[in-house]
């Protein structure tokens, strides 16, 4: 699929500064994903789609928080842009860097040809994990939607938030960028604001728990176990928790496809 039918002026993009070969197959590339992800300088820099002129794609200097990605004429580039049924993905190169006034842009021109990996391909993991669940605290978006991993001194009161006692304590079922499912024994309705203390550190020793805004999106309950599932989404997200989880599910995925070729071989 070519990027002129599929990207319009206003849409996000996201980059990366990977230089593997994108001809790869689906795992590989969901592999050079993981790579890219390892790399301390190759997080995510998102920007937006200015104007289309000839071909080319003009877009804001591409950021991460308030760091901006270096750009020069003939950097290759891995791009995406999300839709609903799933993620496209293609190099770019920076054709041209050209300013408005005070405002830079970048003139980017597609490289390869567009690939489309399904959301529940790059995203969705099936992972038990433990999560403690909370009474939603009015304003505590505010605290959580900051940048979670780089703002130390709000950090007291984002422990505060969970500091009473949990509604239950319970293990999720899968987890995605945008949200998890938990099983549970209490009555939830859709609708419902929560909030979600997820144990990271039981699946990875070097990784921290971290809290979210969830809200619940629907529930099947069992009458005869008594036991339930609930799927919620998270909303206020920071960019540093956005990353943090986009890292930790692709990572794990590029494991078990390891794992899997192991046991293959």
């Amino acid at each position: 699929m070519k990027s002129g039918e599929l990207i319009k002026v206003g849409d996000t993009l996201e980059l990366y500064t990977n230089e593997g070969d994108y001809e790869k197959s689906e795992e590989k590339r969901l592999e050079a994903k993981s790579s890219v992800n390892e790399w301390a300088d190759s997080h995510v820099y998102k920007t937006k789609v200015e104007d289309i002129v000839n071909g080319l794609y003009q877009v804001g200097i591409p950021s991460r928080g308030w760091i901006h990605m270096v750009l020069h004429t003939g950097d290759r580039l891995y791009m995406a842009v999300s839709r609903e049924v799933g993620i496209y993905l293609c190099h770019v190169l920076v054709e041209e860097i050209v300013k408005q006034g005070n405002i830079r842009y970048a003139l980017l021109k597609q490289a390869s040809e567009m690939r489309k990996i399904q959301r529940r391909e790059f995203y969705r993991l099936s992972l038990r994990v433990g999560v403690d669940v909370y009474d939603y605290i009015e304003g505590s978006e505010y605290i959580l939607g900051v940048d979670y991993l780089a703002d130390i001194d709000n950090k007291h009161m984002r422990d505060e938030l969970t500091s009473g006692v949990a509604l239950e304590i319970t293990k999720t079922g899968d987890i995605s960028v945008t949200g998890l499912s938990f099983t549970t024994k209490r009555r939830y309705e859709i609708g419902d604001k929560l909030l979600l203390k997820i144990h990271f550190e039981e699946v990875q020793k070097d990784l921290a728990a971290i809290t979210l805004c969830a809200e619940i999106l629907r529930v099947s309950y069992e009458e005869d176990s008594g036991i339930s599932v609930a799927g919620v989404r998270f909303f206020s997200l920071a960019d540093g928790a956005t990353d943090f989880l986009n890292k930790f599910v692709v990572k794990e995925q590029h494991n078990r496809i390891k794992q899997r070729r192991t046991m293959e071989d």
